[in-house]
């Protein structure tokens, strides 16, 4: 923040997207430490972004916050993924709080929620779902989990961190 202060005179936008997904497992499976781990980078880093960039936007006259959410934090979300689905409902939340914080400063901020998008993270959840079903890729266990996840999805396929990219610069 100092840094784009410093070199461009001010701060318009912060995109809050660091994530992980964590294990995949059960809650009565899941260590305290594993749960922590996801809830300090989707959480715990979402809120110190927030916490950090206020001033910047504040200085600059406002700005857009834009958090990266997940359909797992509106939906139910898998059952083996608790502290994935826990910590993006909190990213939500703190969203909403920002909102009503600071919107009368014309600072905007708003949490998008993308379902499955095909990316290096979705890949890891489909290797842990065809290890779990204890399939092998060679197979053809990760294209039946695909399939598993793209039976689910309204448009029939999974969506493009284009699509995503085009949403977060509207």
């Amino acid at each position: 923040v100092k840094e784009t202060m410093s070199t461009f005179g001010r701060l318009d936008i912060v995109f809050n997207g660091a994530g992980i997904t964590g294990p995949n497992a059960l809650i009565e499976d899941l260590s305290i430490e594993e749960f922590s781990q996801v809830m300090d980078i989707n959480v715990t880093g979402t809120f110190l972004v927030l916490k950090h960039t206020v001033p910047a936007l504040r200085q600059s006259g406002g700005g857009a916050i834009i958090n990266v959410g997940s359909a797992a934090a509106v939906q139910a979300g898998r059952v083996t993924m608790p502290s994935y689905c826990a910590s993006k409902h909190a990213v939500v939340g703190l969203t909403r709080v920002m909102a009503k914080a600071y919107g009368g400063e014309n600072i905007r901020t708003n949490v998008i929620c993308p379902g499955q998008i095909d990316t290096d993270m979705l890949a890891a959840v489909e290797q842990d779902m065809m290890e779990a079903s204890g399939g092998t890729a060679d197979s053809g266990g990760i294209e039946d989990a695909r399939k598993k996840v793209i039976a689910a999805i309204p448009a029939g396929r999974y969506g493009s961190t284009a699509e995503v990219a085009a949403l977060d610069a509207y």
